[in-house]
């Protein structure tokens, strides 16, 4: 039987809140004197829940972790081959606890958005196989084949870019628009003149995190209320094209979230972007008139 340890490394997004995701395992085996350490490729997974995340950074930790035990795994050959136990008491009972290798070695126990669960002591008779399930178990929640699209603002801005190319009058009557205030300066891609000037504003709450859509709203609010003096100098509305999330337990929420847009005072109007065709239409039939 080979024995084995076992410990999680989690993604701490908020310490006070307690979100946290599983983003890797590390297993050390003592038969074979060798840490293995496995982690998702892709990490759309991640900024599904959190969408302020930074994957790279994220991508990038992984990447150096698996180095560092790499590096761990071969200082471990070294000090067998030469019988030295300098760096690593292999007889030690710090080397035989994955909990004292992590934290003496690898990763310390203050680092605040990562960190490893207790390590789990087992046994198996296949090491190489009971590897391999705890990789598909880790992955299977990464997996793109599982991941739903999300509809995001890229979403949204890939259907208005198709919309407008499939119209001449849209296509050369849509311009884009920068807004500055004393706080913020932006660039909109899509704004057209009726009564007004429309500036058409992409707004995904297709959020798997309740406190993701709360803070998307706080967002829209504080930026859209920075920049009323300049809405109304120059005639401006926002047409924001809004997006709800999936699962049924966050459409109150959601609903919560338009109630507080429609308190912003800068004008403009809230469009779901299932009604984008009928938008367009209007759009369209305005402007071939005034044409």
């Amino acid at each position: 039987m080979n024995k084995f340890e076992i410990s999680i490394l989690k993604y701490r997004h908020s310490y006070h809140l307690g979100e946290e995701l599983n983003i890797g395992v590390l297993i050390y085996s003592s038969s074979i004197k060798k840490l293995i350490f496995i982690y998702p490729p892709k990490l759309q997974r991640l900024s599904n829940v959190y969408p302020d995340i930074s994957l790279s950074q994220i991508k990038s930790f992984l990447k150096d972790f698996d180095k560092l035990v790499e590096g761990y795994n071969k200082a471990l050959i070294s000090n067998t081959s030469s019988n030295q136990n300098t760096l690593y008491d292999l007889n030690s009972s710090k080397f035989s606890e994955l909990n004292s290798i992590i934290s003496s070695k690898l990763l310390p126990i203050d680092s605040s958005a990562f960190y490893f669960t207790k390590a789990k002591k087992g046994t198996t008779v296949e090491l190489r196989k009971y590897v391999e399930y705890q990789r598909q178990e880790l992955l299977q929640l990464y997996s793109s084949r599982l991941s739903r699209e999300r509809k995001n603002e890229e979403y949204v801005n890939n259907k208005i870019e198709s919309f407008v190319n499939k119209e001449p009058v849209l296509k050369k009557n849509i311009t884009s628009v920068v807004l500055k205030s004393e706080h913020f300066e932006e660039q909109y891609k899509y704004c057209w003149k009726n009564h007004h000037n429309n500036i058409i504003t992409p707004v995904s709450f297709d959020y798997t995190n309740p406190a993701s859509i709360d803070e998307k709203a706080w967002k829209i609010h504080g930026k859209l209320e920075s920049f009323k003096s300049v809405v109304e100098q120059s005639d401006y509305k926002f047409d924001l094209i809004v997006t709800s999330p999936k699962s049924k337990d966050l459409f109150k929420k959601y609903e919560n979230a338009l109630k507080f847009l429609e308190t912003i005072s800068t004008s403009k109007s809230i469009i779901h972007e299932t009604h984008l065709d009928d938008y367009f239409k209007n759009a369209k039939s305005f402007l071939l008139s005034a044409n």
